[in-house]
């Protein structure tokens, strides 16, 4: 992986690589040579926006009541065997993304989040509270963290500051299937966005890393075991 590494981030150089650097030729895998996701690791020490990771008992009663005093929206992404989707639910619009059969379910968690994120910056809001309520932990510690290696959550990241430059923006965990009624209007979304037939390349945000590293793990332990029956 470290040859993967090296060609994400720029520093492959094929003239004079050795046997150990040709590893992506070798292997022959599709997905080495699709867009990755990956990118050379930048820190951010400016995070202007919030993140709330507040336990499920805030949620005990259904949303939170200071939420009502801003614009609240809630996001959810989703995988099914027909796809992969996305969905943003408020007061208007909803939104339903197909994203393909490529990306994760953390990938589609984080582009929802970034495309909610855009359509407050559409709308040139300022002096606004905005909540964006995600049930998934993963997208919000990673949007929270000062050090970035995926292309994806850099760009939201970047989307965030944007809105956070005029308004305040708290992203807020939001319990998962337990009858919120913003969640599972998100969730419906995200199913929608999944069963909707995606038009246009893939993969649409790049392949995340952990995909890649799964392939090649795959890979070479069916060439490990078809020596060792040989």
């Amino acid at each position: 992986m470290a040859a993967y590494r090296l060609q994400c981030n720029g520093n492959w150089h094929y003239h004079h690589a050795r046997k150990h650097t040709k590893i992506c030729e070798i292997l022959q895998l599709d997905i080495l040579e699709m867009t990755s996701d990956r990118m050379m690791k930048t820190i951010e020490p400016d995070i202007p926006y919030q993140v709330s990771l507040a336990g499920r008992e805030e949620w005990a009663l259904g949303e939170p009541q200071y939420m009502r005093k801003g614009i609240t929206w809630y996001t959810d992404g989703s995988k099914t065997p027909q796809g992969v989707g996305a969905g943003i639910h408020g007061v208007r619009p909803e939104v339903c993304l197909g994203m393909g059969k490529l990306a994760t379910v953390f990938q589609a968690e984080v582009a929802v989040l970034r495309e909610c994120v855009r359509l407050h910056v559409d709308r040139g809001y300022r002096g606004r509270t905005i909540f964006v309520n995600s049930d998934s932990r993963a997208a919000l510690l990673a949007l929270a963290s000062h050090s970035y290696t995926s292309k994806l959550v850099w760009d939201c990241h970047k989307a965030l500051k944007e809105l956070a430059e005029y308004n305040k923006v708290i992203l807020t965990w939001v319990p998962g299937h337990e009858g919120i009624q913003g969640n599972e209007g998100a969730d419906k979304c995200a199913k929608a966005g999944a069963a909707t037939p995606f038009i246009g390349p893939e993969p649409v945000c790049g392949v995340a890393y952990n995909q890649v590293r799964g392939a090649v793990s795959h890979r070479v332990s069916n060439e490990h075991r078809k020596k060792w029956a040989s």
